[in-house]
């Protein structure tokens, strides 16, 4: 394998990691205690992986967008 090709599959694997810990963060699952522990299990292996500050930045990021784009519907604004 290339270092092209490495870089490329490390890439592919961050990507998919955060897409994961996206979908684990906006889960409805968390008002359920059985199903918020094992989310809450599953985010500690990002955790160790990528460190606890990435996880709470993209967090953070995604309320963010949530927030913006409630602003925008609250203020009527529509894209053509």
């Amino acid at each position: 394998m290339t270092d092209f090709e490495k870089e490329m599959a490390r890439e592919l694997e961050v990507s998919t990691d955060m897409n994961m810990v996206a979908c684990l963060l906006t889960s409805q699952g968390w008002h359920d205690k059985a199903q918020a522990d094992d989310l809450g299990s599953a985010l500690v292996g990002y955790e160790s992986k990528y460190g606890r500050a990435v996880l709470r930045d993209l967090e953070d990021m995604i309320n963010e967008a949530i927030y913006q784009a409630c602003e925008r519907i609250h203020e009527g604004v529509e894209d053509a």
